[in-house]
Formats: C-alpha cells, sequence, structure tokens
C-alpha cells in the first residue's frame, strides 16, 4: 500500500475512533518511512491529543520547537 492511501485510511481510523489503530498503522509507516518528519509529527499530535504528553515528545524531539507545548513534551520525554 502506498504512503498516500496509508495517511487515508489513518484519517479514517482518527475520525471512527480507532485511535490506537491508527498509531499503529503510523507507527509502521515511520518504521518504513524514518525521515518523514510529517509522519513523526501527526504520530506526536495523536499521543498528545489523547494526553500522552512523553509518548508526543519522543516524537516531537527532531522537530523544532516552535510552540510551548511542544517543548513541553520533549522536555518531558
Amino acid at each position: 500500500m502506498d504512503l498516500k492511501k496509508s495517511l487515508i485510511r489513518i484519517d479514517s481510523d482518527m475520525k471512527n475512533g480507532l485511535k490506537s489503530k491508527a498509531i499503529g498503522r503510523l507507527k509502521n509507516l515511520i518504521n518504513q518511512n524514518h525521515n518523514d518528519i510529517g509522519l513523526r509529527n501527526k504520530l506526536a499530535e495523536l499521543y498528545y491529543e489523547n494526553g500522552f504528553l512523553d509518548s508526543a515528545g519522543k516524537y516531537w524531539i527532531l522537530t523544532e520547537p516552535t510552540e510551548n507545548r511542544i517543548r513541553k513534551c520533549v522536555h518531558l520525554y
């Protein structure tokens, strides 16, 4: 499955409340696309929205901390 189709499926999972499934799919995509910061940011946002701040920080660590919430999460990680 190509990246675009996978992202559509992930968005569908999130809209349908299947957050755990979306997280698993995103992690698999990150493993296949190590340098895609967009995927890491998407996963960090999902973790952040669900209150897992330290996990969000793990995936935001390569992102320029332009917002306080990103700095806070990276610091917690």
